[in-house]
């Protein structure tokens, strides 16, 4: 994993830091890409299938897609189900290598 997706130098505790802002993902309510890859990295492992019920921009499904997961996502809006195709469309894993976890 690169530093920007899991730290090893840090003692993992039941309580994680983000920086939060509004990103240019263009729907009004993202959160950090790091905390979807931090609960899909402690709760599931490569190869499983995450369900967002509520996919809005796509961010779930980036991050599956990065972390070697397969994803299953919802979405009423057109408009973001527009906006997530196109963020998944350029998205690759961040590793190639299935012995580097966390």
């Amino acid at each position: 994993w690169s530093s920007d997706v899991c730290s090893s130098d840090l003692p993992r505790t039941n309580i994680w830091r983000y920086v939060t802002s509004k990103d240019s993902t263009g729907h009004p309510a993202p959160f950090p890409a790091q905390l979807v890859r931090d609960h899909l990295a402690t709760w599931t492992v490569e190869g499983d299938l995450v369900y967002d019920p509520f996919m809005g921009s796509g961010t779930t499904a980036v991050a599956a897609i990065q972390t070697n997961r397969h994803f299953l996502g919802c979405e009423i809006s057109a408009e973001y189900v527009q906006l997530a195709q196109k963020r998944i469309a350029g998205v690759t894993p961040l590793f190639d290598d299935q012995a580097t976890q966390c």
